[in-house]
């Protein structure tokens, strides 16, 4: 690979990943409502799912979404179901006021955001399309192909992490300002409009 093709790529990928999509709104929305620690789990279970998009769209399954487009449509339609549940979940919950000093991670196990994140972000069939449209442009052929697809991968995992936990930090920033009783009612109805926010999002596209 040619370091132009990296830089190019690097790019790319960095404006593609900073773009607001559904995960980072819900990387967002969990930590204003669950704390740092809490929406960092989100941001590991999004980042395994990414792993596995990568590996499956360079095995061909996007051929077949395209081929099948039923597949692509039921997909697409429980990720936005999920995120449905999950907005509303939170948007109708009781508030709870935490005393000064108190932690603010959320009640869930970790494990659960994890599964969020992957979730969140597998139930977008697009992003399989997506990497078998984005990778091959910046492979040379004249080159060992899986070398250039491991460093592609890893460059995308990379900068999507980095991302991630700057969405994450800044999102828990924003929840130091729903630490009074005043606003707490107003950080559910926040967090939880986001993340159905983000099901509208991925509806219309």
């Amino acid at each position: 690979m040619l370091t132009e093709a990296y830089l190019a790529f690097l790019a790319a990928t960095a404006v593609i990943i900073i773009i607001p999509g559904p995960t980072n709104l819900t990387i967002v929305a969990d930590s204003i409502a669950a704390g740092l620690k809490k929406s960092l789990w989100t941001v590991l279970g999004a980042a395994v799912s990414h792993i596995v998009f990568i590996g499956v769209a360079t095995a061909g399954v996007a051929a077949t979404l395209t081929s099948y487009p039923n597949v692509f449509v039921f997909i697409k339609w429980f990720g936005v179901a999920y995120l449905c549940f999950q907005g509303g979940r939170i948007l109708f919950r009781r508030t709870t006021i935490e005393a000064p000093g108190a932690a603010t991670a959320g009640t869930q196990a970790s494990h659960r955001y994890l599964i969020k994140g992957f979730l969140v972000n597998t139930t977008n069939p697009k992003a399989l399309l997506f990497y078998a449209a984005l990778f091959p442009p910046f492979v040379n052929p004249k080159m060992a192909y899986f070398p250039q697809l491991v460093i592609l991968s890893l460059t995308f995992i990379g900068i999507f992490a980095i991302v991630g936990i700057v969405h994450a930090i800044l999102g828990f920033r924003a929840k130091e300002f729903f630490q009074t009783k005043r606003n707490a009612d107003l950080e559910n109805k926040i967090s939880g409009s986001v993340i159905i926010g983000a099901a509208v999002w991925m509806a219309t596209k």
